[in-house]
């Protein structure tokens, strides 16, 4: 939410490109590392077109907290994880004061660029912040990954409270009399307003003026099978 960037698409090439332009640990450029991984794996040659969105002037970030609790008993290192990328490590000290291990987890999370949140030092706890605003910000998950047999143990409130996802139209509009066959959705797949939105534009693509039908892929961050299919067990008359 923090970036200024053009509404207009373009063709990407790398994550480090994503990021320049639309913002380190915004939902392209997290999406661009799935797809130009450092390994070299990934999309390979097929060209990547990014369709940005702004946020709705009625949307909200999402926020949670993590409280550190308990004595510190030996030294030992960790590293916040949101959504499976990492801060920097931070090491807490033997006798380490709550208030120094609050500053030490902001330190570690706002040196990663790529983390999906903002930390906040409110002295006896850690504010997360999503970096973008609208419901799919919910969907970030935050853990503390380390020995745990330091002493301290780290309290959780995952971030909730973010609302109102951008309308897609606009983006779609963009499209053209391009033919994209594959469309990543990096909103959340709870949101069947833009889910409608896709289909129907999806389906008039099949048509003999057109003939440039796209599909549209959605992630899911369900623990379990039955919640996993609830949303496209109700909409099995999708083609798109």
């Amino acid at each position: 939410s923090g970036s200024v960037y053009p509404e207009t698409k373009q063709q990407i090439t790398s994550a480090l490109q994503a990021a320049e332009i639309y913002g380190f640990g915004s939902p392209i450029h997290l999406a661009a590392r799935q797809l130009f991984p450092a390994n070299g794996d990934g999309v390979g040659s097929i060209p990547v077109t990014v369709y940005p969105m702004v946020d709705d002037g009625s949307g909200a970030a999402s926020e949670g907290e993590i409280t550190p609790e308990g004595p510190q008993v030996s030294d030992e290192s960790y590293v916040v994880r949101a959504n499976n990328i990492d801060s920097e490590v931070f090491t807490i000290a033997t006798g380490a004061t709550v208030a120094e291990i609050v500053t030490s987890i902001v330190d570690a999370i706002n040196g990663s660029l790529n983390m999906p949140v903002i930390a906040t030092d409110n002295a006896t706890d850690v504010v997360l912040t999503s970096k973008w605003k609208g419901a799919s910000a919910n969907d970030i998950v935050v853990s503390v990954v380390g020995p745990h047999t330091g002493g301290v143990t780290f309290g959780f409130t995952q971030p909730t409270g973010g609302a109102v996802n951008p309308d897609i139209t606009t983006a779609l509009a963009l499209i053209g009399d391009v033919w994209e066959t594959l469309v990543l959705n990096c909103l959340d797949v709870a949101d069947t307003t833009n889910l409608d939105l896709y289909q129907t534009e999806g389906e008039s693509r099949w048509g003999a003026l057109v003939r440039k039908p796209f599909i549209v892929f959605s992630g899911e961050t369900a623990t379990t099978a039955a919640s996993a299919i609830a949303i496209p067990d109700a909409r099995k008359t999708d083609k798109v």
